[in-house]
């Protein structure tokens, strides 16, 4: 299986526990959100926040990533990224 790291634009709030995000991402059809580590988002100067995910599948037409945890719509850690 071949992986690679991407950054993907999510917004982010304070999450259940002091150490995690809640995140909300869009894919190509919703918005998913999910619960994260703090530790795999970046927050840039300009203020926009990243999720940091594994891209498994990568053409022309498709990115399909492996999230860090499942989102709350879908149950599943797999999504099709934008």
């Amino acid at each position: 299986m071949n992986r690679e790291i991407d950054w993907i634009p999510v917004e982010v709030s304070d999450g259940m526990f002091s150490n995690e995000y809640s995140v909300v991402l869009k894919n190509l059809q919703d918005k998913l959100s999910l619960y994260v580590d703090k530790s795999l988002v970046r927050k840039d100067k300009d203020g926009s926040t990243f999720l940091k995910v594994y891209i498994i599948i990568k053409d022309d037409n498709k990115r399909v990533g492996l999230l860090p945890s499942e989102t709350f719509e879908t149950s599943s850690r797999w999504v099709e990224l934008v």
